[in-house]
């Protein structure tokens, strides 16, 4: 079915590219074959063409998702590398989603859990996210750029382990094992390069009774003090009864500073 030869086309909203070596006809009949998660998509897309012809960015997305979806099968996953240990990461998520027991499966649900990170030489922006529970890697991390239906990296299992995918980078690997050792630091570097803050995005502004940006205030440490008590972590603004209570259910050793 496909063509001799490949073209690219141009999402003309954003730019993006794909290089498809079908026609549109070709394309446009694997598109319709299309099932799962994107059909809801898929169908809207079908109903659109009954009554006008395709956009540009409409036609775009039928030879994106029939190359998607028709592409030879890659292996899962890349053998697991033992090039470190990721154990913390996943501590960060499982204590976040314990935060709050009575919100445990609200935000289990939203999988609002991301943290955001950008490597320092190219600056190549991906995010650690929780699978959800639908997930044949439910309880993992995913590591993409975040973006819907983009580059997959790889993935962190509850153990710690890495099994990467082709479009990972060193960069990358060597930015998680550092966030894994110092995430303080990195979540400090993210903040004070972005102004915003890894974990939820957000603007870092300092709360209420800081004092300015004096050592120890969000907009210093990089991060806010809601995130910090979210995922383990130490700030200036934890009152010591809050630290107390994380050592006493999680333990000394898992805390973060």
């Amino acid at each position: 079915m496909p063509t001799l030869e490949m073209m690219t086309l141009t999402n003309p909203k954003n730019g993006q590219t794909v290089e498809t070596p079908y026609t549109d006809a070709q394309a446009f009949e694997l598109f319709s074959q299309i099932q799962g998660r994107d059909r809801s998509f898929v169908q809207s897309i079908l109903d659109a063409s009954t009554r006008k012809p395709l956009s540009p960015g409409q036609l775009f997305w039928v030879h994106k998702l029939a190359v998607q979806h028709n592409k030879p099968a890659e292996p899962d996953d890349q053998a697991v590398q033992h090039i470190g240990d990721f154990t913390r990461l996943t501590r960060m998520f499982h204590f976040a989603v314990h935060y709050r027991p009575e919100r445990e499966e609200q935000v289990r649900k939203a999988r609002k859990l991301r943290i955001l990170l950008e490597t320092p030489l190219t600056g190549t922006c991906f995010q650690l996210s929780l699978a959800g529970d639908n997930s044949k890697y439910a309880g993992q991390l995913m590591i993409s750029d975040g973006n819907y239906n983009g580059t997959w990296y790889g993935r962190i299992n509850k153990d710690g382990n890495l099994f990467p995918r082709p479009a990972i980078t060193q960069e990358i690997t060597d930015l998680l094992l550092l966030f894994a050792q110092n995430p303080i630091e990195v979540a400090r570097q993210y903040g004070h390069k972005t102004g915003r803050c890894c974990f939820c995005g957000r603007k870092v502004k300092d709360e209420a009774g800081d004092a300015g940006t004096q050592k120890g205030s969000s907009v210093e440490q990089g991060f806010g003090l809601v995130c910090a008590r979210r995922y383990g972590m130490y700030h200036t603004n934890l009152r010591p009864l809050e630290k107390e209570e994380y050592w006493a259910r999680e333990g000394r050793e898992a805390w973060m500073e």
